[in-house]
């Protein structure tokens, strides 16, 4: 934490989206969602080996998964769920065409936010999604969350999910 508390805001804040997303992320992504200049930010998190690159062009990854943790702990609870909340819209708009494919990814993001609705909705996809390929267990713990969500609903029996199909 004394090397990225050494960064000026702006990489800083760079970090912290990239430390949402996971180990790997998108560089574009985290530009999308932070801001900045990403390429300068980038080698600049390079030189202080905070990061590097990975075999696939413009995704990165933590050099070390300790680096990721103290970022993403780092983050004060409201922070992360904002983050998180942004992460999950943009990733959204982005891939509007293949949602389909993407659910778990929405479904995890949108869960550490307030938005209940989205990640019942994606949570409850990904579960049919693992039903129809077996994968029992994925399909039970991710059912089951959803389950959880709706019970943090104080009026979770007015919530309509429209365009959910069992």
């Amino acid at each position: 934490m004394a090397r990225v508390d050494r960064l000026g805001e702006s990489a800083k804040a760079w970090l912290q989206v990239a430390s949402v997303i996971g180990r790997s992320f998108d560089a574009d992504l985290v530009t999308e969602v932070a801001g900045g200049d990403g390429a300068t930010i980038i080698a600049e998190l390079q030189d202080m080996e905070l990061v590097h690159n990975t075999d696939h062009v413009g995704v990165f990854i933590f050099k070390h998964a300790l680096i990721q943790d103290a970022v993403y702990d780092s983050l004060l609870s409201d922070k992360r769920a904002i983050l998180h909340e942004r992460v999950a819209e943009v990733i959204e708009a982005r891939n509007m065409h293949r949602l389909g494919e993407i659910t778990e990814t929405l479904a995890y993001h949108y869960a550490k936010t307030p938005r209940v609705d989205k990640a019942v909705r994606y949570m409850a996809e990904a579960g049919q999604k693992s039903l129809m390929v077996y994968s029992l267990d994925d399909a039970y713990l991710q059912l089951r969350t959803v389950v959880e969500l709706v019970e943090k609903v104080p009026d979770a029996r007015r919530m309509r999910f429209s365009s959910m199909h069992y």
